[in-house]
């Protein structure tokens, strides 16, 4: 919106409508996972994986509501993660301590362009009876900021844990040539069959 000149001149009118248009079509270009599982009649982990489909690096901001089988709130998180690269896909996680309650959740994510250093990553890890082990070698000629690993545990194709690594020194940098690994545990006890790992 804006007055005749501005629109006629292609200032603010017509800049802010491409950038509302550039934010939506890069939230659109977003494929997400979800996934959830009560801990110990405790707390309920909630866990969603986004992929950026959009050829931009982006940063993710999530709002999470947690409903309960009346769809009334009965909780409220937010979270995000900084950068994640064309094709990455990227984990962002919180708890909700209304585990006997919530039935359902609704979300609002919001995308933004971001500097990349994904490329500039590489990954190993191994899993083990009781979790996994994982390590992050930065390639790059420049520190890489709050590197970590987001592991989501299933059984029969279900959530049963979570665990976050971190791969960071003392001021959340992974320093270039540098390789850090860290191991998360399974606390379940049904076990494990498979991971799904996010790299943010």
């Amino acid at each position: 919106c804006g007055n005749n000149t501005a629109t006629k001149s292609g200032n603010t009118a017509v800049d802010t409508t491409a950038e509302t248009e550039q934010k939506e079509n890069l939230a659109d270009m977003m494929e997400t996972k979800e996934y959830s599982c009560t801990v110990d009649d405790s707390f309920i982990y909630y866990v969603m994986y986004v992929t950026n489909n959009s050829d931009k690096v982006v940063s993710i901001d999530l709002n999470v509501t947690a409903l309960d089988s009346s769809g009334g709130m009965v909780g409220s998180s937010s979270d995000g993660t900084k950068a994640v690269a064309p094709g990455q896909t990227a984990g962002i996680w919180t708890t909700f301590d209304e585990w006997d309650k919530i039935s359902s959740f609704d979300y609002t994510m919001s995308v933004k362009d971001f500097s990349p250093v994904y490329d500039d990553l590489s990954i190993d890890y191994n899993t083990t009876d009781t979790g996994i082990v994982a390590s992050v070698t930065n390639n790059g000629e420049s520190p890489a900021d709050f590197v970590w690993m987001d592991v989501v545990y299933l059984k029969d194709g279900e959530m049963v844990n979570f665990s976050e690594l971190s791969f960071m020194d003392d001021n959340q940098e992974l320093q270039p040539g540098t390789t850090l690994s860290d191991e998360g545990t399974c606390y379940s006890d049904s076990g494990f069959d498979d991971v799904v790992i996010a790299i943010n």
